[in-house]
């Protein structure tokens, strides 16, 4: 279960929600070690995220309006320009996340020199938008892809909304897992409370965030067992009858498993092992099957990857 972890002479988070860290919580509870709120370490991130294989720093900028970015890379929110100042030099949204993970990066690498230890782990520097508009969406999916960013920031990531970015740090760790033997351990998680003065919470602006343990085991009584079953098979048999697609969905059986655009087409998405699809068709070759619902409706997966899919009982369908 992840911690949430606050410097020790405040109780007050004042440029964060109580909501936002309770639902980033619940989303990463089985994904992050820790949250760590108001940290002050000569630099002071939003939030600290720690994962068993990498740190995440994420700037937050829960801004309502519309941000729109120049040709020069500077944020402006109705008109009005988002910077951040440090030391009198002006910093975009960007390059506030980048320069304080670099500000991150240094302060873990002398923690462990002076345990005797060589950090050779990973910071990833987020920019998170909880509550984008369209129009802000818009925007930003476009920046984020555009040559001046990966030319620039290219280690920055912007996030439009909680679900993105615990999508985002989940890669980041899978792959840090891969390209580095560091793995956090509750011992490394508790030098950096003690180098950073943090201690555990339950509660920031008298508001409960912690994810609650999830309950094991949890005893059914046999009547009240056989009835959530039929429940379960009825809905199930009348969600296929309704809809017309044999296979209600297809679960992942391999890591990273990339969604595309068309048959064969570019990445547009990496999902996690065991994500299941509602699938409602396959390409003419029977090679590649639709994704019906959710975000990625529309979207291609691999048949081969799917489990228990029979694309010989799917209709095909046009290729997008």
């Amino acid at each position: 279960m992840v911690q949430i972890l606050i410097r020790q002479d405040t109780t007050i988070v004042e440029d964060l929600s109580a909501t936002l860290v309770r639902e980033l919580s619940r989303r990463l509870q089985d994904d992050a070690m820790a949250i760590c709120l108001n940290v002050d370490i000569g630099r002071r991130p939003d939030l600290v995220i720690v994962t068993p294989h990498a740190v995440h720093v994420v700037e937050v900028k829960d801004k309502v309006g519309n941000i729109h970015i120049d040709q020069d890379g500077r944020w402006w929110l109705d008109g009005e320009e988002i910077v951040n100042l440090y030391r009198e030099q002006p910093e975009t949204p960007v390059q506030q996340a980048e320069n304080i993970a670099n500000h991150v990066r240094t302060r873990l690498f002398k923690l462990f020199k002076s345990r005797k230890m060589t950090f050779n782990g990973r910071v990833h520097a987020y920019v998170l938008i909880p509550n984008p508009s369209p129009d802000t969406r818009s925007t930003l999916a476009a920046f984020r892809v555009s040559s001046w960013l990966k030319q620039h920031h290219r280690h920055v990531w912007i996030t439009l909304g909680l679900d993105e970015l615990v999508e985002r740090i989940k890669i980041h760790d899978a792959y840090a897992a891969e390209s580095t033997a560091l793995t956090y351990t509750p011992a490394h998680l508790q030098a950096l409370a003690r180098d950073w003065k943090l201690q555990p919470t339950q509660r920031i602006n008298a508001i409960p965030v912690a994810s609650e343990p999830r309950v094991a085991n949890k005893r059914l009584t046999p009547r009240f067992a056989l009835a959530v079953a039929a429940f379960i098979l009825i809905s199930l048999g009348f969600g296929i009858w309704t809809s017309g697609i044999y296979l209600p969905r297809g679960c992942a059986t391999v890591d990273r498993l990339n969604i595309r655009s068309a048959p064969g087409g570019g990445v547009v998405a990496t999902v996690s092992k065991n994500t299941c699809f509602r699938i409602d068709g396959v390409s003419p070759d029977r090679t590649w099957a639709r994704i019906a619902r959710g975000r990625y409706a529309g979207t291609w997966v691999a048949t081969s990857l799917l489990n228990g899919l029979q694309p010989q009982k799917l209709p095909v369908v046009n290729q997008r």
